[in-house]
């Protein structure tokens, strides 16, 4: 899955979640660096695709923005974009509705991480570390 987030000018000090109208899902607005982090998308991604923020993601985020904020963004408000995908451990229907666990395995010294998600990410640091441990 392919999660995708754009960086505008600076609109809080605060951090909000922001409810997608019509899904099941949230996005985050962040403060970062005297900056605004918007995201995330989550869009399907196969091997051959690159990895970057589409037409329609940055639409998208750029439409859920406008439709909570007073002052509006649009693209030339854009000081930075990025993209990144992560492995799912199971397909299902929704992508929001993917488990948000993780698989680790082990072979010799190299240590292989499945799924997770920046919710899951403190617990799965102490779990990799345990598995260091062994």
């Amino acid at each position: 899955m392919r999660g995708s987030h754009l960086l505008l000018p600076p609109i809080s000090k605060f951090g909000h979640l922001l409810e997608v109208p019509g899904e099941s899902r949230v996005v985050f607005v962040l403060p970062y660096k005297s900056q605004t982090l918007l995201g995330t998308t989550e869009v399907q991604h196969t091997l051959n695709e690159t990895v970057e923020v589409s037409k329609g993601e940055q639409a998208y985020l750029l439409n859920l923005y406008n439709h909570y904020f007073t002052q509006p963004c649009n693209e030339t408000d854009i000081r930075s974009k990025y993209a990144g995908v992560r492995p799912l451990l199971s397909g299902k229907d929704s992508l929001s509705k993917h488990s948000r666990e993780y698989k680790i395995t082990r072979n010799e010294r190299l240590i292989t991480v499945f799924g997770g998600k920046w919710t899951t990410a403190r617990a799965l640091g102490l779990a990799v570390l345990n598995q260091l441990r062994k």
